[in-house]
């Protein structure tokens, strides 16, 4: 009965107030707890048994039920006999099964180590299985049918049964003459459970941070439902009342927190009641968080409000998602300081995943694990776009993901996701929760098959097959690897595992390395380099076992030491044995040294986050003592910048580089004329904000650099037609460092170009696709002046396109690009797309004059564009690909 439940809890608090000094160690409080609730609703079912029955006899009533009375009778029993456990073995259980704690977390409460919580825990489960099962009762059923209605033990209470919980019980701790306000029923409860004990003023301190927590407890689960099942009669006579949803409470005030507030629609359009709402940082340089929580749970109209601590998102980008029984997932991207308040997400239907994975001979493989990695949305939810592009073999598939499946979650930051499934006798699996017209990425791992990474498309049909990048049409040239999308339904077959063994130790001492994780590097047979997705770590003394890598040659794994280590990333060779026995590969790691300083900001002297790489200098004579180690940046994970700007990085002595990124708001370091910018004879894979030199001597542990960002000028400016008036949505090119075309267009004729050298300008490109008008900007002569550029009608190009036959190319797309510099960098320009009709005409508009283009494709390219004027059309007549080779 509801209230005789809301009686039992107020009654375990008081009991609690009146006991606290008793409790011999804080840690042992929710085991206590167990008991006492246990005891506690025991007598207050006898009470209202004895009510009842009197009340009976007076006249006839229909207590209400919030469940049948056979399942209360079987979670009685599963209460009894917890309590019949011995207290070690009942603490272990009511934390890691009632609490769904892990046994970490279990073992860090009890003050014991991970195995004698894992051990006690076993032995729990069999005792109870045990004794259930003698009275005709499986443990194992009887903990997912609760897991299915309400989790043991951390089912949220009503937020005012939470306050008048601890209003009571800190009454009775303080001794105070109020707490005779406490109803009659619930003190002759708890009074009944255990003698009434004054407190001490010693003990009242315990007691009010044991309320905070039942007050978070109880209040702060946004995601809990509705308070209690409504009465048939009260259901049908509001059917249009709404019930506000459950909102977290608010960490400080609005400067100290961020409010996430809408609504959560289904397929049709309609609001979806009980959806969980979670929240994840989106892609940054800054360590991929632990899987997020529910932070809030929708009512019966579908909205959602919850607030985080800022400290922890701040106006970073962020991933809001929603999960719904039946559904697909839903989520929205909210940008750097977007809006972050009357959010619509609809969530999808779903199509489930079903799967089967068998060995080379066909035979099914029992016992895999099958990880769910990310997700990867098309826009509009439709993946014909992207089938379209693949059928016209217009780019490689990664390329085709990129701009055909744009929106990416994270499935394993999502904790309201299927993480993964094991396959059964029959080697088959089932994945749902993921929505139609999606695809995913899977990782199917097991110890004795190679671990492979699989795309899996959740709509029905065959599979289909992409090469990895669009080969280059000529002789002798490698070809790419087949990246395979498979349909809904689908047989993954795998190879077997050949382990790898072996000790890592120090070069120098021949101590063993603990916590050095080995990572595949390249797998046999396949071309690409960087596959780090096997892993496992040496233990204290040193020893690792690698398992998922292939049977094949030219195997190579990664030796990555802790952050903590002065040891860089290396890689080894692995030998390809006769038969699957485990190879053998010893590593000895040489000592590096430890870089150490600040990054700040140029002008402001503020402190600046982001990441440093290191690398080798070309020449470095300390090289050769560092065997495995190339000073490629896909052997080292970013070092993150702590938020004061200080940083710590592995390098060699000898000249090296180290390479500060930050954000695009700061000069790139090709742009700066100081000692920190790079020269432009030596190039590195990605942009970079400084390049600061390092040459330590041999045998030096630690060496300091700080660095500066150099922010640049800003440039503010408007932008007008031809008629000298104001315009708007035109799409920009350079207006930060990093960026390509900006999306959307521009809301007004105002733009703001950041991080700008004067004296090493770079192109900011203008382009107003409707009207066919481009612009570009000249520097202005005056520094800190607001500038003007008039947009002017583009060129036109048109032609024909033959093959080498001197057939007319029909029906094909090329890649449009336009050259920005002297040193050749190109972009795409608008569209970055050209298509040829049945006759292989082609035609382009609003090209910018003064500029290079080029269109081409995996078979070759022709550059234009020599004497371009504003408003002309100029015919290139038959045009051929110029040939690759040379």
């Amino acid at each position: 009965h509801e209230h005789d439940a809301e009686d039992a809890f107020q009654a375990t608090f008081l009991v609690l107030a009146r006991n606290t000094g008793a409790i011999r160690k804080r840690e042992t409080v929710a085991n206590w707890l167990h008991g006492v609730a246990y005891r506690t609703a025991l007598k207050a079912k006898r009470s209202a048994a004895r009510r009842r029955n009197h009340e009976a006899r007076l006249r006839l009533t229909s207590p209400r039920a919030t469940a049948s009375p056979t399942w209360d009778e079987v979670q009685g029993v599963l209460d009894e006999e917890i309590q019949r456990l011995p207290e070690p073995f009942r603490a272990a259980f009511v934390l890691c099964v009632l609490e769904s704690k892990t046994v970490p977390e279990a073992a860090a409460e009890l003050g014991c180590k991970k195995g004698t919580v894992s051990s006690r825990l076993t032995r729990a489960r069999r005792r109870l299985q045990q004794r259930l099962a003698r009275r005709g009762i499986t443990l194992t059923a009887l903990l997912a049918a609760l897991s299915l209605t309400e989790p043991a033990g951390k089912a949220a209470m009503p937020r005012q049964l939470a306050r008048a919980a601890i209003r009571s019980g800190l009454l009775v701790a303080a001794d105070s003459p109020a707490a005779a306000v406490i109803p009659s029923r619930v003190a002759a409860l708890a009074a009944g459970v255990t003698r009434a004990m004054l407190l001490t003023k010693s003990r009242l301190s315990t007691v009010v941070m044991l309320a905070l927590g039942v007050l978070a407890a109880g209040a702060g689960l946004a995601a809990r439902q509705a308070r209690g099942a409504k009465e048939p009669d009260e259901a049908a006579a509001k059917p249009q009342a709404t019930a506000k949803p459950q909102v977290a409470p608010k960490a400080g005030n609005d400067k100290q927190t961020v409010t996430y507030s809408g609504r959560v629609l289904g397929p049709d359009g309609q609001p979806v009641a009980d959806a969980k709402l979670y929240l994840t940082l989106s892609w940054s340089y800054v360590k991929r968080p632990s899987p997020s929580p529910a932070y809030a749970s929708t009512g019966p109209d579908g909205r959602f409000q919850f607030t985080v601590p800022k400290a922890k998102f701040g106006d970073s980008a962020t991933t809001l998602a929603a999960t719904a029984a039946n559904h697909g997932v839903a989520w929205v991207d909210v940008p750097m300081r977007g809006k972050r308040e009357n959010l619509t997400l609809q969530l999808v239907k779903d199509v489930p995943i079903n799967g089967q994975v068998v060995d080379l001979q066909g035979r099914p493989v029992r016992g895999v694990t099958v990880r769910l990695l990310h997700i990867r949305a098309a826009p509009k939810e439709d993946l014909r776009s992207w089938l379209e592009a693949v059928k016209a073999k217009q780019e490689g598939s990664h390329r085709l993901e990129g701009q055909h499946l744009s929106g990416q979650l994270m499935s394993q930051e999502i904790s309201g996701l299927p993480q993964k499934a094991n396959t059964n006798a029959d080697g088959r699996f089932r994945l749902t929760g993921i929505g139609r017209e999606r695809m995913i990425v899977v990782q199917i791992e097991g110890p004795t098959i190679a671990t492979k990474q699989v795309r899996i498309l959740t709509r029905p049909g065959e599979a289909v097959e992409v090469p990895e990048w669009m080969p280059i049409s000529e002789p002798g040239l490698e070809k790419p690897p087949v990246v395979t999308y498979h349909g809904a339904t689908f047989k993954q077959v795998v190879g077997p595992t050949k382990p790898i063994a072996g000790v890592v130790r120090d070069k120098d001492t021949k101590e063993p390395l603990a916590g050095v994780t080995i990572k595949s590097y390249k797998l046999a047979n396949h071309p690409i380099h960087g596959v780090d997705f096997i892993q496992t770590t040496t233990d204290g003394r040193g020893r690792y076992r690698l398992t998922g890598m292939p049977k094949g040659s030219d195997n190579k794994i990664l030796f990555v030491p802790r952050d903590d280590q002065p040891y860089l990333t290396v890689h080894a060779e692995v030998p390809d044995t006769p038969g699957l026995e485990p190879v053998t590969v010893n590593w000895e790691m040489k000592r590096g040294v430890w870089f150490e300083g600040k990054i700040t900001d140029k002008v402001t002297g503020k402190p600046l986050a982001g990441h440093v790489d290191y690398v080798a200098l070309p020449g470095n004579p300390h090289l050769r003592e560092y065997a495995g180690y190339e000073g490629t940046f896909v052997q080292r994970l970013s070092w993150n910048v702590r938020p004061d700007g200080t940083y710590r990085v592995v390098g060699l002595p000898g000249p090296g580089i180290l390479a500060v990124v930050y954000s695009d708001h700061y000069l790139d370091a090709h742009e700066r004329d100081d000692a920190e910018g790079a020269k432009k004879n030596f190039v590195l894979p990605m942009s970079y904000n400084a390049m600061a030199r390092v040459n330590p001597s041999k045998n030096t542990e630690r060496a300091t650099r700080n660095v500066m960002l150099d922010p640049g000028e800003t440039i503010n400016g408007r932008l007008v037609g031809p008629d000298a008036k104001p315009l708007a949505g035109v799409r920009t090119h350079g207006l930060t460092r990093w960026g390509g075309w900006e999306q959307p267009a521009l809301q007004t004729a105002e733009f703001t170009v950041r991080a700008f050298n004067p004296r090493r300008p770079r192109a900011v490109l203008f382009h107003h696709a409707e009207k066919r008008l481009v612009g570009a900007l000249e520097p202005p002569k005056d520094k800190g002046k607001p500038v003007m550029v008039m947009m002017r009608p583009g060129a036109t190009v048109t032609g024909r396109f033959l093959d080498a036959d001197g057939q007319p190319r029909a029906n094909v797309a090329l890649s449009f690009v336009i050259r920005l510099d002297a040193d050749g960098f190109q972009a795409g320009y608008l569209p970055d797309k050209i298509q040829t009709d049945k006759d292989g005409r082609f035609r382009i508009e609003a090209l910018l004059p003064g500029y290079e283009y080029t269109l081409r494709d995996n078979q070759g390219y022709v550059p234009f564009g020599a004497g371009l004027r504003s408003g002309e059309t100029k015919d290139l007549g038959d045009v051929r690909l110029k040939s690759y080779a040379p």
